[in-house]
């Protein structure tokens, strides 16, 4: 019999971490992922101290923590603190991690949206009505209109900047996160965009898949596009045609022909992008699945 050493396996052997260890005010925890880019592993959590219900939001609202923490295991087991954010919404649900080229994480609420960067840094989006009621913060409000309830929702982000938000009836809504500079600016919560089962769960599938699993009916496989439209953009033929002439065709495209004041007129792909959803397989929902089988059919006996 062979015995496996520390050394013919790529990873580290498991262990238990008590949260009280880490910190002792980590209670009550909602949700924890960890976060890609980061060197060492990084945790964010998302936790509520001290519970409290929606009759004592006049005196006791915004319990919500965030921490995001480094595990450095090879100094003793050290968890260095990177962000500390604290007064997040009473109504906090989830939280999702962003692209690195944005960088910190997404809290999802029942009533909006709110990033926050690695720095501390909030921007938050309403989206209905129930907003200031359940929380001091204030918040973009171009979104209340829609009315949506996020409750039972899931979102994953589909490219940099945008993010799928699938309601629990099955709604699809594409949100998208402004920048201003490096940092976040706006949050911008569009119309629905398409339809997709009511989700149990919500992944990823390669990167233009998503797989919507559905425990009620049929779970879905689609194909992600991130559609631009295009805008026609004319260019001055002054311009000299030395070096300049493959960054223009590479961000610009060919020119399709001079026009009456001299300039080119060129089609390009421009503006925000938008999320396309194409559903690519189903997988029928016969009901809970115990245990399955490969079989062979009666029309199918004597075939190899």
């Amino acid at each position: 019999m062979t015995y496996l050493t520390r050394s013919d396996v790529p990873y580290s052997p498991s262990f238990v971490l008590p949260l009280a260890d880490v910190s002792p005010t980590i209670k009550n925890v909602r949700d924890l992922l960890f976060l890609p880019g980061f060197h060492s592993p990084t945790l964010a959590l998302l936790f509520e101290p001290m519970y409290t219900w929606a009759g004592r939001y006049r005196s006791n609202k915004d319990t919500f923590h965030l921490e995001i923490r480094t595990f450095d295991l090879s100094a003793g087991g050290t968890y260095p603190l990177l962000t500390s954010v604290t007064g997040l919404p009473s109504d906090s649900l989830y939280i999702v991690a962003c692209p690195t080229e944005i960088g910190g994480v997404v809290v999802v609420t029942t009533t909006g949206i709110i990033h926050v960067d690695q720095s501390g840094r909030r921007v938050r989006a309403a989206v209905n009505g129930w907003w200031e009621y359940t929380t001091a913060a204030t918040a973009e409000t171009k979104s209340e209109d829609s009315k949506l309830s996020l409750e039972g929702s899931h979102a994953e982000f589909v490219s940099e900047r945008d993010m799928l938000l699938v309601t629990q009836t099955g709604a699809a809504h594409q949100v998208r996160f402004e920048m201003d500079g490096r940092a976040v600016g706006a949050i911008k919560v569009d119309e629905q965009t398409s339809s997709v089962p009511p989700p149990s769960t919500l992944h990823l599938a390669g990167p233009q898949g998503v797989f919507v699993g559905c425990a009620e009916g049929d779970s879905l496989l689609a194909q992600v596009d991130l559609v631009r439209e295009a805008v026609e953009q004319d260019e001055e033929e002054t311009v000299k045609k030395d070096d300049m002439d493959d960054w223009d065709e590479d961000l610009y495209g060919e020119a399709d022909g001079p026009t009456a004041n001299g300039n080119t007129k060129t089609v390009v792909a421009s503006g925000p992008a938008t999320v396309v959803i194409t559903p690519q397989d189903v997988l029928a929902g016969i009901g809970r699945i115990s245990d399955i089988e490969f079989g062979i059919a009666v029309t199918d006996q004597g075939v190899s």
